[in-house]
């Protein structure tokens, strides 16, 4: 983090240390000072997609809906190729109970970007939140190929063989 605040010392106007420094702000639980990052980058460079997204995420984390969801579309209008403002929207959509529109999100993340584990494991999620459970275990399953290690992946896996009444197959994934 004291890279990015060094290089602040040095230019004001340097946006992507702004992203950066609230990316670890933000992993710091300093949200506030996150925002006000992402803010700042914002303000230098309007059409950076990737500050409204980042912006987003941010938001996301303190449940700021609105906000979240006017974040990822001014992050789409700046740049209609990022995929993270929908993975974005998919979480706070699953997590408001509004899973065909979570679904219908990750979708539209992975049509720009298919090698994207999280937009798996996310529609993973809504598809099991439907009861769709076997397509969602082939979701997680390609969120695996893509991050063997992908914690989050091997949990819901492993919830959706549990829900499937495979416990010896739940279990290996709850032991990744």
């Amino acid at each position: 983090m004291g890279c990015f605040q060094q290089a602040l010392q040095l230019n004001l106007r340097y946006t992507e240390a702004y992203v950066n420094l609230s990316a670890a702000l933000k992993a710091l639980g300093r949200l506030e000072e996150a925002v006000a990052c992402c803010r700042q980058a914002i303000h230098l460079a309007p059409w950076l997609g990737e500050a409204n997204s980042n912006l987003g995420s941010i938001l996301l984390s303190a449940e700021r809906w609105d906000e979240v969801a006017n974040c990822c579309a001014r992050a789409l209008a700046c740049n209609p190729s990022l995929a993270e403002p929908h993975v974005i929207r998919s979480v706070m959509f699953h997590r408001l109970g509004r899973f065909k529109q979570a679904e219908q999100a990750s979708r539209q993340a992975l049509t720009l970007k298919l090698d994207y584990p999280e937009a798996w494991n996310n529609l993973g999620i809504a598809l099991q939140e439907q009861g769709l459970v076997e397509e969602a275990i082939n979701c997680y399953r390609k969120a695996l190929v893509l991050r063997p290690g992908f914690a989050e992946a091997h949990y819901n896996l492993g919830n959706a063989f549990r829900e499937q009444g495979a416990i010896d197959q739940a279990a290996d994934h709850y032991r990744q």
